[in-house]
């Protein structure tokens, strides 16, 4: 792991990220998935200004690409929740956007919903996040999808472009934590188990819809779980008030 502060000489001393912390974090995604995504991985971290749009409750922001991640970061004394759900989030697209990424649109689903789940999930596992914390977090998310699909299950000839990204990125997050569920309930391992077959099957290439759902119904025996297939034909909302 290679650390790199960018654009601010006195950065170093306000961000409480270190080359300690990046690699522990990118060996424990590592551990997650079960193999490596390549030899090095660099990071680049800016200050993040006023004007920098956040990814959500004040955390910074941040882009994955092959064997690097950039990083717009906040002042802080102490690595804090959403930096290193963040983090996390970017780490989990070396696998899951970078390693296999999308051959079509419309994917963000699967992506961004399998990243954020990796996050949320070590980030927990590494003391970031509390049980009830991580509970708040989920619902809150869900609270965006359900907003969101209010307006388009059913009627999606009529919603926007940026809607239906909305909904396809929350709605990601909340059908991943449904997956794993559903792969645990039927004793075939969970979705880490099944993220580290596909990126197996898959790395180096483009995915469609198709391999995604064809990688579902192998690893499940058989079964694309019907709230997968109701969710990306915007049948009928996720039935997440049943998960958690």
């Amino acid at each position: 792991v290679a650390l790199h502060f960018l654009g601010d000489r006195e950065m170093e001393k306000t961000v409480a990220i270190s080359s300690p912390v990046l690699t522990r974090f990118t060996q424990a995604m590592t551990a997650f998935f079960g193999q490596p995504f390549g030899k090095s991985l660099s990071f680049f971290i800016f200050r993040r200004g006023k004007n920098l749009p956040a990814s959500g409750e004040g955390m910074g922001a941040g882009l994955s690409f092959d064997g690097g991640i950039l990083l717009f970061l906040k002042e802080t004394r102490s690595v804090e929740e959403g930096d290193a759900w963040l983090i996390l989030h970017e780490i989990a697209h070396q696998w899951m956007g970078v390693g296999v990424y999308a051959g079509e649109s419309g994917l963000e689903w699967f992506f961004e919903g399998t990243a954020s789940w990796c996050a949320m999930t070590l980030a927990h596992d590494l003391g970031y996040l509390s049980g009830q914390r991580l509970y708040e977090l989920l619902s809150r998310d869900a609270a965006h999808y359900l907003a969101l699909a209010k307006g388009i299950t059913g009627r999606k000839d009529y919603v926007s472009a940026m809607d239906f990204h909305q909904y396809r990125v929350r709605g990601g997050l909340l059908a991943a934590y449904g997956l794993d569920l559903f792969f645990r309930k039927n004793n075939i391992g969970g979705l880490r188990d099944f993220l580290a077959m596909f990126y197996r099957e898959f790395r180096g290439g483009p995915v469609s819809e198709r391999d995604i759902l064809g990688a579902m119904k192998k690893f499940s025996g058989g079964v694309i779980p019907e709230f997968i297939l109701d969710f990306l034909e915007y049948r009928t909302l996720l039935p997440f008030q049943e998960w958690f």
